[in-house]
């Protein structure tokens, strides 16, 4: 039987016909969902009070939640008790996702911390001022000793649109007698910035740089001042800071 045709018997056809073949697919099964309901009501009690059309809702939502990300989401709008959430989270990764804090909720806040033994630790007290004209922060934060003597006080403000837009900050710190260890003022404007620093004998010298100089002021401790000043590298830079002329 050499040279003899390869014959299909009737009824077969042949792989190239099948891969070009315009037969349509058949069509996805049908799902149950009553059926899928009453299974998911004997296992999780969160869907017992759900009806079948709330029910397929929330299995089509899960699943397609699924099929983007791999992973079920079966607490992303009803609790373990079948209660639908007020807001719903949906977790789309292991990220925590982010929390967008409301500004301006409380405008004045204080707080007391007090000891085991019942004295006063630290009050914290913080205001905010609000109108069409700007804003501004107040916060200022003690700190007592077990004595009921205050030991230190960090006072800060900013202004926003007032009076110039300003901070400042106001470190002090105090011994047991209550007088002033030392303390320290930092305070920043659009023109200028002073750091002015005081010790236990009262001596201060405080640092202003402004228009391009560097002004150093010192006061001993029986009030006696000296100053010295003179041009910062960055007034140099922009040609700022330049000795002004004696008006005649």
């Amino acid at each position: 039987m050499a040279n003899t045709p390869f014959k299909l018997k009737s009824g077969n056809t042949t792989s190239f016909k099948t891969m070009g073949s315009s037969t349509p697919a058949a069509s996805p099964v049908k799902q149950d969902w009553e059926a899928m309901h009453t299974k998911a009501k004997e296992k999780y009690s969160r869907y017992d009070n759900l009806t079948l059309e709330e029910y397929t809702t929330e299995a089509k939502r899960q699943q397609k939640h699924y099929n983007e990300t791999g992973k079920w989401d079966a607490s992303g709008v009803y609790d373990h008790s079948g209660k639908k959430k007020t807001t719903t989270t949906t977790a789309t990764d292991d990220k925590t996702p982010k929390v967008v804090k409301e500004k301006n909720v409380d405008k004045d806040k204080s707080k007391t911390v007090h000891r085991k033994d019942g004295t006063i630790k630290k009050e914290v007290t913080k205001s905010v001022d609000e109108d069409s004209e700007g804003r501004r922060v107040v916060k200022d934060k003690n700190i007592y000793r077990k004595d009921g003597q205050l030991k230190k006080e960090v006072y800060k403000v900013k202004d926003t649109g007032y009076k110039e837009d300003e901070k400042y900050k106001i470190k002090t710190k105090y011994d047991k007698e209550g007088n002033i260890k030392r303390s320290k003022l930092v305070k920043k404007t659009p023109e200028y910035r002073v750091v002015s620093k005081r010790n236990k004998k009262g001596e201060v010298k405080s640092v202003k740089r402004e228009d391009g100089r560097r002004t150093v002021t010192k006061i001993d401790a029986e009030g006696n001042e000296t100053k010295k000043s003179r041009r910062t590298l960055k007034g140099i830079l922009t040609g700022k800071g330049k000795v002004k002329e004696l008006k005649q």
